[in-house]
C-alpha cells in the first residue's frame, strides 16, 4: 500500500526528481506529502516542477514579508499564482532602494493629499508595501495584489481606520490617483472584512457615507 501511495504521489508531482521540492514545501506548510501533491497538482499548468518552485518561492516570500504562516489559506491559497506574483512584486520593491526612495517622496505627497480625521475616524496612507500585504491578510481580501501598483502610482491604496486604533485594519480604499490636490477625488472601491460578502454585512460606503 505504501509503495502504491508513493507512486501516486510521484506521478502527481511529475517524477521522483520533484520530490525534494515537495519535501521542502511540506516542511514549511506542515501538511502530508499526499496533501501537498494534491494541492500542487490542482495548480499545475502542465509544468509540475515550475508549479512546485512557484509554491516554494511564495512560501519563502511570505516568511520574509511576515505573513501569518499558521493559516492554511496563506500556506495553500486558492489563487497561488496571483499570490506568488503579488508577493514577488512586493519583495522586489522592498529590495529596490531606488524604488523605495521614490515611494518615500510619493508617500509624503499622498499624506498631504489624503490624511485627515473626522468624527472619530481617519484616513491613513500605507508607508510601505508590506503594510498593504498585511491589510489584505487581516481583512482577507485581495488588496495585497495592489501593493506593487500602489508603489508605482497606478492606484492609491488608503486605509480607513478608527482614530484610537490607527494601526488596526478596518476598511480598505482604492482611489484613482491624483497628481495634484485640486484633482477630483475618484473612489473606486471601499471594502472591509472579506469584501463585505459575509451574512448581514453592510457596505462601508453605505455605513460611513457621511465620512466619505
Amino acid at each position: 500500500k505504501n509503495m502504491a501511495e508513493f507512486l501516486i504521489i510521484v506521478d502527481m508531482v511529475g517524477g521522483v526528481k520533484n520530490l525534494q521540492l515537495l519535501k521542502q514545501i511540506i516542511g514549511i506548510v506542515g501538511c502530508s506529502m499526499n496533501q501537498g501533491a494534491k494541492y500542487a497538482q490542482k495548480h499545475d499548468d502542465g509544468h509540475p516542477r515550475r508549479t512546485l518552485t512557484m509554491w516554494r518561492d511564495y512560501l519563502r516570500f511570505g516568511q520574509r514579508l511576515g505573513y501569518d504562516m499558521t493559516r492554511m489559506d496563506v500556506l495553500m491559497p486558492k489563487n497561488l499564482r496571483e499570490r506568488h506574483d503579488a508577493a514577488a512584486a512586493t519583495i522586489k520593491h522592498e529590495d529596490d532602494a531606488k524604488a523605495m526612495e521614490q515611494y518615500r517622496k510619493r508617500y509624503a505627497q499622498l499624506c498631504r493629499m489624503y490624511e485627515f480625521s473626522y468624527g472619530g475616524y481617519c484616513i491613513v496612507v500605507p508607508a510601505r508595501a508590506a503594510d498593504i500585504v498585511s491589510e489584505g491578510q487581516t481583512l482577507k481580501h485581495c488588496v495585497a495584489g495592489y501593493a506593487d501598483r500602489h508603489l508605482k502610482g497606478t492606484v492609491d491604496i488608503l486605509f480607513f481606520r478608527k482614530d484610537r486604533k490607527k494601526h488596526r485594519s478596518f476598511v480598505t480604499i482604492e482611489m484613482g490617483p491624483r497628481k495634484a490636490t485640486a484633482d477630483r477625488v475618484n473612489v473606486r472601491q471601499v471594502h472591509g472584512y472579506r469584501n463585505d460578502l459575509y451574512k448581514n454585512a453592510v457596505r462601508p460606503m453605505d455605513r460611513y457615507e457621511w465620512f466619505f
